[in-house]
């Protein structure tokens, strides 16, 4: 029966395929004819076909039931796993069975240890950043707060700020002045506000900038500090301009090893002593050797007492 089906399809498919080239190869007058002729023969193959895979489908089932199997999909199976017992086939199936819940009781397991650690990953990384925005948060408020005790520490007293503003306005007014006489009235009036200013000569917490930081030649400290405005206080430079007011700095001073450790720029609170000279041009000792620089450059001398950075205290 297998046989005389399969020689069925085959002669259908022989005769499908002859009908196909006469179509494609005969003359135009006959091309309908052999149209007509294929049709027929596919028809013929396609239920040749059908009928010969439903006749495999049903011996196979038949195969099943005789040989104890559930469905002919079981009798392939095990055919295919040389099994021919069902019983044992029905081990298998079920061992399989097991196995694949196994499986995927393994792989349901994994993937809730895989969500448990990204969960865990993810609260751990969420953490971390609230900890470091609240170490940023707590480090600027330190910042802010150190910036706050900066200013504070760095702020102009009244009488420094005044003591600028009268050298500023001297040199303001040398630059516009056209002769010496109007320079001269400027220091006449510079003299008479910073008297005002300071009355004696004791200068306590006033702030400014390191202008210049060197020795002499006997190794003795010279320090320049400016104070805003064109206003510096410095010592003496060389032993002879100081022998009576004793500015330069001793290397048996402790404030020389105070000065060693600062660099020129730094900004520094200090102590001070100026040398009041109310009968002079002045009123407080300035180096200038010209009127012209004592208005536009001047340089007060000044002792040192104490110096000290708002870093030093941190």
């Amino acid at each position: 029966m297998d046989i005389a089906l399969a020689l069925i399809v085959l002669v259908a498919l022989l005769a499908a395929v002859w009908f196909l080239l006469r179509w494609l190869f005969a003359r135009k007058e006959r091309k309908k004819a052999f149209r007509s002729r294929f049709l027929l023969a596919l028809h013929a193959m396609i239920v040749s076909f059908g009928a010969f895979g439903f006749l495999i489908g049903n011996q196979d089932s038949q195969l099943a039931q005789e040989a104890g199997f559930a469905d002919a999909a079981s009798y392939r199976a095990a055919r295919d796993a040389g099994i021919d017992d069902p019983a044992q086939w029905a081990a298998v199936l079920a061992e399989r069975q097991a196995e694949a819940a196994r499986r995927a009781e393994s792989e349901a397991a994994d993937q809730a240890r895989r969500d448990q650690e990204a969960a865990e990953a993810a609260e751990a990384a969420a953490a971390a950043r609230a900890q470091q925005e609240a170490e940023a948060a707590r480090q600027a408020e330190i910042e802010v707060a150190q910036a706050a005790e900066r200013d504070a520490f760095y702020s102009v007293p009244d009488d420094q700020r005044r003591f600028v503003e009268a050298v500023t306005a001297a040199a303001a007014t040398a630059r516009e002045a056209e002769n010496d006489l109007q320079r001269g009235a400027a220091r006449r009036d510079r003299k008479a506000a910073m008297c005002a200013v300071v009355s004696g000569s004791a200068v306590r917490g006033w702030t400014g900038t390191i202008r210049t930081l060197t020795t002499n030649g006997e190794g003795k400290g010279v320090l320049g500090v400016a104070i805003g405005g064109d206003a510096v206080l410095k010592t003496w430079n060389n032993a002879f301009s100081d022998t009576f007011d004793a500015t330069l700095i001793e290397p048996t001073n402790p404030m020389f090893d105070r000065l060693a450790q600062l660099s020129r720029g730094d900004r520094v609170r200090f102590d001070a002593t100026l040398f009041r000279t109310p009968d002079g041009p002045d009123c407080f000792e300035e180096q200038s050797l010209t009127l012209s620089g004592s208005l536009r450059d001047p340089g007060f001398t000044t002792r040192f007492e104490r110096i000290e950075r708002f870093e030093d205290g941190q």
